[in-house]
């Protein structure tokens, strides 16, 4: 968004790489870096089911963790995690709704982590939502009980809608710079 077909090719043409994004399919702004999605598994309840999906986002197929969830209203949705400091300038939690609460029980989605619905921060379309450790010192509980790079993680992450996202190949853009 805000570049024109001629500086795309410019940058193609310089052989700079293109990265793959996921955008908001409303309005196309920049949520996240495909590197930046992640790849263990989150400890969910029985009403989460838990699969893996593959798109082509880093390399030519990659396949990460996905969640379908279902809502109160009987709506379902396919989840996609990130963590919440790679997206927390994209993303926002509208001011009308209370703090992180559960939706779904004291736990929500996930064990250990209350939810809230987050939007994107240019149109305002509901993306997924944002999920808060019940405890900060939830990683503690689980010393020793995983290998090593498998624990649960113990900070906010956000849980993306596969169907309101839309990747996207952009040129001179790095998951840090994203």
């Amino acid at each position: 968004q805000g570049r024109s077909v001629t500086s795309m090719a410019d940058e193609q043409a310089a052989g700079k790489d293109a990265q793959r994004v996921l955008l908001c399919a409303q309005c196309l702004h920049p949520v996240v870096h495909g590197a930046r999605l992640m790849t263990n598994p989150l400890p969910a309840t029985r009403s989460v089911y838990k699969y893996r999906l593959e798109i082509s986002l880093i390399s030519a197929s990659d396949a990460f963790w996905c969640y379908q969830v279902s809502a109160a209203d009987g709506s379902r949705a396919d989840l996609l995690t990130v963590p919440w400091e790679d997206v927390r300038h994209r993303l926002e939690i509208p001011a009308d709704e209370s703090s992180f609460s559960s939706e779904h029980g004291s736990t929500g989605w996930f064990d250990g982590y209350l939810q809230e619905r987050i939007r994107c921060v240019h149109c305002c379309a509901h993306l997924g939502w944002g999920f808060q450790p019940t405890t900060p010192s939830q990683a503690a509980m689980y010393a020793g009980m995983f290998p090593p790079g498998m624990e649960p993680i113990s900070k906010p992450f956000a849980g993306l809608i596969v169907t309101r996202l839309k990747p996207q190949q952009l040129y001179g853009v790095s998951a840090q710079n994203l």
